[in-house]
């Protein structure tokens, strides 16, 4: 058995050093109005129109960072506590889509438990932006850990099975 893909998680609170420049700044643009003065001037902006747009981009910025650091928490912990169902067998019904210029979605399944990605989708999980191989082909037998999130299984961990 070898691994194929197995996600890196760091939860350590470094993962969140990066808030610090867009925090540093949204104080120097609130505390210091001359700053956001020459930009308006320049953009030919009103500077409270300026500093309500600047204020709601660094507020996505932040949650952004907070909502991937609570998932990888989350994944953190289900890996942790192993809450996550095992499959083990061989790929059938492998396909792949292009739905649109851009996008490829691959699918298939494994002892009737179905998977699907895409290359657009991001995360902690497996998704089709983490390879580029011709790893998936039917026939090719795999353990694969992953949980059910809705009505989709996200992948945490993919092993290749050696034939002996």
């Amino acid at each position: 058995m070898s691994i194929y893909f197995e996600p890196v998680i760091n939860t350590s609170i470094d993962h969140l050093l990066s808030l610090i420049p867009f925090l540093v700044v949204l104080c120097l643009v609130i505390k210091f109005p001359v700053i956001t003065q020459v930009a308006s001037d320049i953009t030919k902006t009103k500077r409270t129109t300026l500093v309500g747009v600047f204020v709601a981009i660094c507020l996505l910025a932040i949650s952004a960072e907070i909502s991937q650091y609570h998932e990888k928490v989350e994944v953190r912990n289900i890996i942790k506590n192993k809450e996550f169902q095992q499959v083990q067998g061989c790929i059938s019904n492998y396909e792949t889509r292009k739905p649109k210029a851009g996008t490829l979605i691959e699918s298939f399944s494994i002892e009737g438990v179905e998977f699907y990605f895409s290359n657009h989708d991001a995360g902690p999980y497996f998704h089709g932006g983490l390879h580029n191989d011709n790893f998936f082909k039917n026939g090719r037998c795999v353990s694969i850990d992953y949980i059910l999130d809705g009505n989709k299984n996200k992948i945490l961990k993919i092993n290749r099975l050696t034939t002996a």
